[in-house]
């Protein structure tokens, strides 16, 4: 049976959606050396955003996965209750799609995979409404990206995630003009294609689609090392503000070292754990108040063992602490801070 499905994969390559289809066996394990340096998405990573977005569940909701690629979200959502609908404009990853859709014995009531292009999905989706809908990995291959993103707009009633490549070194507030072949299986089939340069350019134009509220959840930049030429970004739009609520700090971050009542003398490496799935995390401040002492300690740094910042205590006289660390993201917005009570003793 194993070797009968990687024969399969085999034939549907390459995969650029890493899925587990048993124990055993996952998509790109029909992919060939050649392609095997080809980046990989692992669709799980958006249940936490829905988890976020939804706490109560997105059963019942219908959900629209653009440029589905192998409809690895559209089978998420539709293993967490939501009706889905997927499209991509080359066969290719239709074929996938519906191939793990006949694996997984879903429905089409539970999920339906349409080869189409953006352009022409109005004549697809005719009078179709979703609650939520995915815009991932098709913003920066549109000849007008604006439009094509308001086609898709005008059909959501609750939430759009925008997630995209980003020009970068320029200025943000702008769409960077760009050619790509037509021709390679993970490129667009229009040739000119818009970059933006950044995550503010996304939440205007969210805004001037008529989402109340809007979110940058990441936007990461290749370190200067990298050969790589563009970043990528992820926002989010609601027509609620209440949905985005859940989102509006990073998580409070939670102290590892010292413990909560430690007694600590000299210096001291203080350490924190600042886990957030959804908001990246750009630094970590750490705080001391007491014994007539309120003052930051500085900001940490990122370790295999967390966010660590060094405290010699005998600048500060003996006496009860309240030590704390606060998240910041990107934007500057803070987390609540994590507290621990100590005592210094020099």
């Amino acid at each position: 049976m194993t070797e009968k499905l990687l024969k399969r994969l085999r034939g549907m390559a390459p995969w650029h959606m890493d899925i587990a289809l048993g124990p055993d066996v996952h998509t790109v394990d029909g992919n060939s050396e050649a392609s095997r340096g080809m980046p990989l998405i692992r669709p799980a990573e958006l249940r936490p955003l829905l988890k976020r977005l939804y706490p109560q569940g997105i059963g019942g909701k219908r959900f629209l996965d653009c440029a589905c690629n192998a409809g690895g979200y559209s089978l998420l959502a539709s293993d967490l209750g939501a009706s889905s609908f997927g499209f991509d404009v080359r066969e290719h990853w239709i074929e996938q799609a519906r191939f793990l859709k006949r694996h997984f014995g879903k429905s089409d009531d539970q999920v339906r995979f349409e080869v189409c292009d953006l352009l022409e999905a109005d004549a697809l989706l005719g009078s179709e409404r979703f609650d939520i809908c995915l815009f991932k990995g098709i913003f920066y291959h549109l000849p007008d990206p604006v439009a094509g993103l308001k086609i898709v707009a005008d059909r959501t009633d609750e939430v759009l995630i925008l997630d995209t490549e980003s020009a970068v070194g320029l200025e943000d507030g702008c769409l960077k003009l760009v050619w790509e072949t037509v021709t390679h299986t993970m490129s667009g089939v229009h040739g000119l294609a818009w970059f933006p340069t950044g995550p503010e350019v996304l939440l205007r134009i969210l805004e001037w689609l008529g989402f109340e509220a809007t979110r940058v959840l990441y936007c990461r930049e290749p370190p200067p090392s990298s050969k790589k030429v563009s970043g990528r970004m992820r926002v989010v739009g609601a027509r609620n503000a209440a949905l985005l609520a859940d989102l509006a700090t990073p998580r409070t971050p939670s102290m590892l070292v010292p413990k909560d009542g430690d007694v600590l003398s000299g210096t001291v490496a203080l350490s924190t754990r600042a886990p957030d799935e959804i908001l990246d995390i750009a630094r970590v401040e750490f705080h001391a108040t007491g014994a007539k002492t309120d003052a930051p300690l500085g900001a940490g740094t990122l370790t295999d063992y967390g966010w660590i910042c060094m405290w010699d205590t005998t600048t500060v006289r003996n006496g009860t602490y309240t030590v704390g660390s606060s998240s910041f993201d990107r934007l500057g917005i803070a987390s609540p801070r994590a507290n621990v009570n100590v005592t210094v003793r020099n």
